[in-house]
């Protein structure tokens, strides 16, 4: 079977040569009425130069009678006059058959008797010799004669030429006719041919094309396609894929649908005005509505009286935005009690929705909630009782409730140092929880970056002596504005832990050097430089999480509560700053932080 593209060649082929044929017949015909009418031309021009070269010719033999009567001269001019006029005739008279190709026998006769009378004519200077009378006679009568062979020879090449005129007006009056024909049979079979060719295109591609677009539109809209189209063209392959692909865009809408339907999340579209147009069923354990129940209810008749404003800005604010918008509201269940939700919702502007898909949180506000109420309980009722146990082994060890022997103040010094771990645990947890959840509130102060740096190394002095570490600050002075107690607790553990992991007999660098932030704001970049073990590249993103350590699994872990960096990160975050750290495994590491050096700077640089 053809294919499209040959298809559509023929469709433009065939008509093509039909009408170059069609064409070529109407030229030929033009070409042949054109060679009529020239030759009808000529055939008038030379009857036109015969009644012109006969005239000329009875003219000129007047005058050579005149002349012989009078002996004027002037009748000798005007004679001369015409045979040049005569002679100038014959020419064109010979150039004109020439042109017509190989003169008939008459004119040939005529243009004969033309040139002899023109010999005669060119000797008429021996006219004006009076003696010789005799010769005069002779030479009049030979011209007398060859006029009336003259015209006698003109008047048949006229009739000659009038009957091939008359034949040549008939046939071009024929070749007419016929263009007339050829071109009104071109016509109608144009109009034939036209209507055959957009039935043929009608039957053969438009029906097909339609069929094609109705099934493309269909699947765009999720109905059903029609039949197959039939054959083995490009139309009919094309067809077979857009089938194909309706077949497994089905299926994937099933699976989509029995996704929705069956996953826990709520997922839903609410219309421009906040009303639910479409929700999956798993809204209806979370809630206890029927689904029908919800279609076409506002949002906000569901939501927390308190959260009211929360939902309405979170859901008209996706309208104005392309990314995903989050926020916590709470839901009314059918029994009155309310189901904490996280929505997730993003404006879609070709359906003018909102779609949201909607998580429970509830047992994850339950489990911060009794979080709270922990650490709540270790703040009150673990902090108290061990603080007062501490002051009583402070009592003991100075003596007030009796003298202790040796083994008796070893073991009460190790009882006051797991409880000041424990109180020093109990601190860092109740920090860190309070700066998780934004209760950190920074006492900014105008203070010496000397000072500061220098009270933090005091504080770690006595260990790093004790492991003969030296610690080499390099900074330059200047003044900052921070919340020093919150830094300088930051600057303590960054050091504490690099002497902590560094061996014996190194060093620990803490340098301090100013940089630029955004929008040219003055920064302050701190280094805490070891050479200790390093730390493996599969720890170096948990080193900021509660608890967990930065040591090297193959050297034990040190001893500590792994909050400390938690509560490094906080307090430089909290400052507008941000925190990391760079190592090398055997080569050392290097932590570093780097906050805004005045407070007004704060809020930009974050």
């Amino acid at each position: 079977m053809f294919k499209i593209t040959h298809k559509i060649a023929l469709l433009i082929i065939v008509p093509l040569v039909i009408e170059l044929c069609f064409l070529g017949v109407v030229m030929s015909s033009l070409e042949d009425m054109e060679k009529d009418r020239q030759d009808e031309s000529r055939a008038v021009e030379s009857m036109v130069y015969v009644n012109l070269i006969l005239n000329d010719t009875w003219t000129a033999s007047t005058q050579m009678v005149l002349f012989k009567t009078t002996r004027s001269e002037n009748f000798m001019t005007e004679m001369q006059e015409l045979y040049e006029s005569l002679n100038a005739r014959k020419e064109k008279l010979i150039e004109i058959n020439d042109l017509a190709g190989e003169p008939d026998p008459e004119t040939a006769h005529f243009i004969h008797i033309i040139e002899e009378i023109t010999e005669v004519f060119k000797n008429t200077g021996d006219i004006l010799d009076e003696s010789a009378e005799y010769t005069n006679i002779s030479l009049m009568s030979k011209v007398s004669g060859l006029v009336k062979e003259l015209n006698k020879s003109g008047l048949t090449v006229i009739e000659k030429q009038s009957d091939a005129r008359r034949r040549f007006h008939e046939k071009q009056t024929l070749n007419r006719q016929k263009l007339k024909s050829i071109v009104e049979s071109a016509a109608i079979a144009n109009v034939i041919l036209a209507v055959f060719l957009a039935l043929i295109f009608s039957l053969t591609f438009a029906r097909r094309f339609n069929v094609l677009m109705n099934n493309t539109m269909n699947i765009a809209i999720g109905k059903p396609l029609g039949k197959p189209i039939s054959g083995t063209d490009e139309l009919a392959k094309l067809d077979g894929v857009i089938h194909n692909l309706s077949t497994e865009l089905e299926a994937t809408r099933e699976k989509e649908r029995a996704m929705i339907d069956n996953t826990a999340v709520i997922i839903c579209s609410l219309n421009e005005s906040l009303r639910i147009s479409e929700v999956n069923p798993a809204i209806e354990p979370k809630l206890g509505y029927e689904i029908s129940e919800l279609l076409g209810t506002n949002l906000l008749t569901l939501v927390h009286e308190e959260d009211h404003n929360q939902a309405y800005r979170g859901l008209e604010s996706t309208k104005n935005s392309v990314h995903e918008v989050n926020f916590e509201i709470r839901l009314k269940k059918n029994d009155g009690r309310y189901l904490h939700t996280e929505w997730t919702a993003k404006w879609a502007e070709s359906s003018k929705s909102v779609f949201c898909v909607v998580h429970d949180i509830t047992e994850r506000k339950e489990a911060e909630r009794l979080k709270q109420e922990v650490i709540a309980m270790v703040s009150h009722d673990l902090r108290a009782p061990l603080t007062s146990l501490g002051v009583i082994l402070d009592m003991m060890l100075e003596g007030v409730v009796g003298d202790l022997n040796e083994r008796g103040n070893r073991l009460v010094g190790l009882a006051q140092q797991s409880v000041t771990a424990l109180i020093t645990m109990i601190n860092d947890l109740i920090d860190v929880e309070r700066y998780e959840s934004g209760g950190l509130s920074l006492n900014y102060e105008e203070t010496e970056l000397e000072a500061l740096i220098n009270n933090a190394i005091y504080m770690v002095k006595p260990e790093a002596d004790r492991k003969e570490i030296v610690l080499r600050p390099r900074f330059e002075p200047d003044e900052i504005v921070v919340d020093s107690g919150r830094l300088n607790r930051v600057l303590v553990n960054l050091i504490s832990n690099a002497v902590k992991f560094s061996p014996e007999n190194s060093s620990v660098d803490i340098t301090c050097e100013k940089s630029t932030g955004k929008h040219s704001i003055p920064m302050l970049e701190f280094k805490i430089i070891d050479h200790g073990p390093g730390i493996p590249e599969s720890k170096i993103d948990l080193v900021f999480e509660k608890f967990k350590q930065a040591g090297r699994g193959d050297e034990g872990e040190k001893k500590g509560s792994g909050l400390g960096l938690a509560i490094c990160k906080a307090i430089v975050e909290a400052h507008g700053g941000e925190i990391g750290v760079e190592s090398e495994l055997e080569e050392g590491s290097i932590f570093w932080f780097r906050i805004p050096q005045y407070a007004e700077s704060n809020e930009d640089a974050a």
